[in-house]
C-alpha cells in the first residue's frame, strides 16, 4: 500500500515523525547500548582475570610437591667417561668411579642374498635372550629378506632384538645384502626356527637364520655379548646395557666410553636450581596477576576507573588470596613466612625475590621451606584449592560470566521491546498526522469555496451599481 502524507498540509509528514520517533528512542537506544558494552567489557575484564588465575595455578606445579624441595645435581667429573642424573631419594655424596668395559650385544649376520627381496624361507622364528622371548610366524609369501627384517622389528613382545639389513661386498667386485640382528641388551641371543620345509637346522629355508652360541651357529656372530663393568668405590657392578639404574639408590650412571685407568668423581649434592626456578615462576605468574587486578579494579577517577572496580567477584579473589598469603606456619624457632624464605610484597602488591636468603633457607632449614610450600597445609596447595575453587567450571568466575551474559540477553529483550513500542508510536503519529492532514485538506476546499462564493457576490454587486 502506498501512502502519501502533507497532500494537504503541505507538511513533511514522513519526516516530522521520523524525527518525533527518533527523539523518543534515542535516549533509551544510549542507554541500552552504553549498559551492553559494560557489560561486555566485564566479561573480557573476567576472561583476562582467568588468564592470570591460571597461569598462577600452573605455576604452583614446581612447588606443590615436597619432593620439589628435596632435588638433588649428579656432577660427573668426566662427561666424556659418564654421566649421571639423580632424583630425590639420592643421599648428598662422592664415589669414586672407574668404567672398566661397556656393555656390548650380541649381533649376527646371515649369508649373503642377491638382494632385499630375495626369498629367505617360511616358517616360524622364535627368539629368546635374558629369559624374554617371542615368535614369528613367516608366511609362505612373506619370506623375503626385508619382509622378515619387518616382521621382526613388528613383532608383538618383541623387547629384545633389532633387525636390519645392508648391502656389503660379496668380495667378488659385487653387492649382496644381508640381514643383521642385533640384541638389545647383554644378554646371548637364541633363534630357532620351525622350518616350512620340517628341516629346522640344516642351513636351507629359514633354519639359515638358526642361532645357539656353542650349537647350531647358521648365522654369523659378529660381535659377542660382553655387559658393562663400572667400579663404585672400587666395588664392582656389572649391567646388561649402559645404563646403570640399581647400584646407587635414586642415581642412574649412562657410561659413555671404557678407562680401566681413569677413576672420576661422581658427586651427589643438593639442587637449589630447580626449586628457585620454581618459586621464580611462581613468583611471575602472582606479579602478573597483581597487576592484572590492579588495572581492572584501579579508581583515579570517574574517567579513569577499572572496568571491575567495586565487584564483589573480584574483592572476594583479592580478600582470600591476601589470606592465604598472610598465614605462617607453626614451627617454633624456624622461618615461617614467605618473607623469611626470601619473597616480600612490595607496596602494589607485587613479589620481590631475595635468591640469596633463599639459598641460604634452602640449605639451612630445607625441611621448614619444603613443609611451608608443599606441606599438607602448604601454601601451594592451599592457594591451589582456592583457586580451583575460581576456574573450575562452576566455579566462581563461570558463574559470574553467566550472570553478565544473562543480562546482556536481558538487554536483547529490552530492545525487542524498545522496537515494539517505537513501532507503535511510529504508527500513532502517522494515523494523527494523516488525520491532520486530511481535515486542513477539507478546510483548503472549503476555503477554495468560500472564495469562490465571495468574488461572485462581489461581481454581482459592481455590476448593480
Amino acid at each position: 500500500m502506498i501512502t502519501a502524507t502533507g497532500i494537504g498540509s503541505g507538511l513533511d509528514v514522513s519526516g516530522i515523525v521520523a524525527q518525533l520517533v527518533e527523539a523518543e528512542s534515542a535516549p533509551q537506544t544510549f542507554l541500552l547500548d552504553q549498559r551492553e558494552a559494560r557489560l561486555q567489557a566485564q566479561i573480557s575484564g573476567f576472561g583476562t582475570l582467568k588468564s592470570a588465575l591460571l597461569e598462577l595455578r600452573t605455576s604452583l606445579a614446581g612447588i606443590e610437591s615436597v619432593s620439589d624441595f628435596q632435588q638433588r645435581a649428579a656432577t660427573s667429573s668426566d662427561d666424556a667417561l659418564f654421566t649421571a642424573s639423580a632424583s630425590s631419594d639420592a643421599v648428598s655424596a662422592s664415589y669414586q668411579i672407574k668404567v672398566d668395559e661397556l656393555a656390548q650385544s650380541r649381533k649376527l649376520s646371515s649369508q649373503g642374498f642377491g638382494s632385499s627381496v630375495a626369498t629367505v624361507g617360511s616358517g616360524q622364528l622364535t627368539f629368546s635372550s635374558g629369559g624374554e622371548s617371542f615368535t614369528v610366524d613367516i608366511g609362505a609369501t612373506e619370506g623375503s629378506v626385508a619382509e622378515i627384517r619387518d616382521a621382526v622389528n613388528a613383532a608383538t613382545g618383541n623387547d629384545i632384538v633389532s633387525a636390519t639389513t645392508v648391502q656389503v661386498s660379496d668380495g667378488s667386485g659385487g653387492k649382496e645384502t644381508r640381514l643383521l640382528l642385533t640384541a638389545l641388551g647383554a644378554q646371548d641371543l637364541t633363534i630357532s626356527v620351525a622350518d616350512i620345509d620340517g628341516q629346522d637346522t640344516d642351513g636351507t629355508g629359514l633354519s639359515q637364520l638358526v642361532f645357539e652360541a656353542g650349537g647350531t651357529e647358521n648365522m654369523q656372530s659378529i660381535q659377542a655379548p660382553k655387559p658393562a663393568r663400572v667400579f663404585i668405590d672400587g666395588l664392582l657392578v656389572e649391567g646388561d646395557t649402559n645404563t646403570i639404574e640399581d647400584a646407587i639408590e635414586g642415581v642412574k650412571l649412562e657410561l659413555k666410553a671404557a678407562d680401566a685407568g681413569a677413576t672420576n668423581v661422581l658427586t651427589i649434592a643438593d639442587d637449589s636450581s630447580a626449586v628457585k626456578q620454581s618459586l621464580l615462576a611462581f613468583a611471575d605468574a602472582y606479579n602478573t596477576y597483581v597487576e592484572t587486578v590492579n588495572g581492572l579494579s584501579r579508581f583515579n577517577s570517574p574517567e579513569d576507573a577499572g572496568i571491575l572496580v567495586g565487584d564483589s567477584t573480584l574483592r572476594n579473589l583479592q580478600a582470600q588470596i591476601r589470606r592465604e598469603f598472610s598465614q605462617r606456619s607453626v614451627q617454633p624457632n624456624l622461618p615461617s613466612n614467605l618473607a623469611e624464605f626470601g619473597i616480600t610484597t612490595q607496596d602494589d602488591g607485587a613479589l620481590t625475590f631475595d635468591e640469596a636468603m633463599f639459598e641460604t633457607q634452602l640449605r639451612n632449614n630445607p625441611q621448614a621451606m619444603s613443609d611451608y610450600f608443599a606441606g599438607e597445609k602448604g601454601l601451594a596447595k592451599r592457594l591451589g584449592t582456592l583457586l580451583d575453587g575460581y576456574l573450575g567450571s562452576n566455579g566462581a568466575l563461570d558463574a559470574r560470566t553467566t550472570r553478565l551474559d544473562g543480562d546482556i540477553d536481558r538487554i536483547g529483550d529490552a530492545r525487542e521491546r524498545l522496537d515494539f513500542r517505537v513501532q507503535a508510536s511510529e504508527r500513532r503519529l502517522l494515523a494523527q498526522f494523516s488525520a491532520m492532514d486530511a481535515l486542513v485538506a477539507q478546510l483548503n476546499v472549503t476555503s477554495d469555496f468560500l472564495d469562490q462564493q465571495l468574488n461572485v457576490l462581489s461581481n454581482i454587486v459592481r455590476n448593480d451599481s
